[in-house]
């Protein structure tokens, strides 16, 4: 009786804890059938007095939504194939190959997990600028890779020092080069870990804004974050589109979240063992 009663309560505390997650995504979606009249005067609570359709419509096909979910896209994808690449590689030089100053090379990699980004924005905007990349989406692919290759790095080295490094040496007396190794052993060994790391470069890339917001200024190259912006004006904020069009924009983490929650779940777990 009381072992069903723990459970009856757990359950109850669950079911709970799954709604106030829920809410917000609803209250979100009930909100962009509104419009600002009805948010603003204290009805973000209640039902919709109209269907406000408009508020999708407009952002599709007049606010640039579709333009800048391109953008994050093509930002997102090209930012976790470089820093899977390049943290790869420098992992697996880390950790199977032997030489000279390897260790200060990992304890300065290492010191990337210490530096906020929000810091070194106005370097990083020289640099940039210095190179005649501003105003640029490679730009963004860079420094946004830059500041999530230190994590990748360390997970990747980290999982390659817990394997054994048998068959690569087999494959190094068959006559393989490095190249070959790294490309036809090391890579699919470790593809786990770099996948679970790819969520959480999804994650940083894609709600990117302050990056964004220095370095690039066309309208056409600008991303998500930035673009919801634009509904909030100078002399008033659209709640109803801007609801709406973030509804559109949640759409793409929703569906990458719920195919991948496992991922997701790994690799916040070695985000908060490294931080």
């Amino acid at each position: 009786m009381r072992h069903r009663l723990i459970k009856t309560i757990i359950t109850i505390f669950l079911l709970l804890l799954s709604l106030s997650f829920i809410y917000p995504l609803f209250w979100l979606a009930l909100n962009s059938f509104k419009d600002t009249a009805q948010i603003v005067t204290g009805g973000s609570f209640a039902l919709p007095e109209a269907m406000h359709f408009e508020n999708y419509t407009n952002a599709l096909f007049q606010n640039r939504i579709l333009s800048y979910m391109a953008n994050s896209i093509v930002i997102t994808v090209s930012t976790i194939l470089l820093t899977g690449l390049t943290a790869s590689m420098a992992a697996f030089a880390l950790a199977r190959m032997h030489w000279k100053g390897k260790g200060g090379f990992l304890s300065l990699f290492s010191l990337g997990l210490m530096i906020p980004s929000q810091i070194v924005i106005v370097p990083v905007f020289i640099l940039v600028r210095s190179i005649g990349l501003i105003d640029t989406r490679l730009s963004l692919v860079l420094s946004v890779s830059a500041f999530n290759f230190s994590m990748t790095l360390l997970i990747s080295y980290s999982f390659l020092r817990s394997l054994p490094n048998s068959i690569e040496e087999a494959a190094l007396i068959d006559g393989c080069n490095i190249f070959t190794i790294f490309a036809r052993i090391t890579l699919p060994v470790i593809k786990s870990s770099l996948a679970a790391m790819s969520i959480n470069v999804f994650l940083q890339s894609w709600n990117e804004f302050m990056f964004t917001l220095v370095l690039i200024s066309s309208e056409s190259k600008k991303t998500l974050p930035i673009g919801l912006l634009a509904y909030s004006g100078r002399y008033g904020t659209d709640f109803g589109g801007m609801f709406a069009a973030m509804v559109i924009a949640s759409f793409i983490p929703l569906v990458f979240f719920l195919l991948f929650n496992k991922q997701v779940e790994k690799a916040a777990i070695a985000s908060s063992m490294l931080k």
